[in-house]
């Protein structure tokens, strides 16, 4: 069984998807959102893009 989605806006246009890391690797994005005031999708979205 599926969780609803409860979170906010459009995402038509875009798919969920997960990756495994290791803990030192999850951890960069995890403090580069919470020093910027930025979700961890925004940190990993603009990694991604570069």
């Amino acid at each position: 069984m599926t969780k609803p989605d409860t979170r906010k806006g459009d995402r038509s246009a875009t798919k969920v998807r997960a990756v495994r890391v290791s803990d030192d690797v999850g951890e960069a994005p995890l403090e580069k959102a919470a020093e910027n005031g930025e979700t961890v999708a925004d940190v990993v979205r603009a990694a991604l893009i570069e």
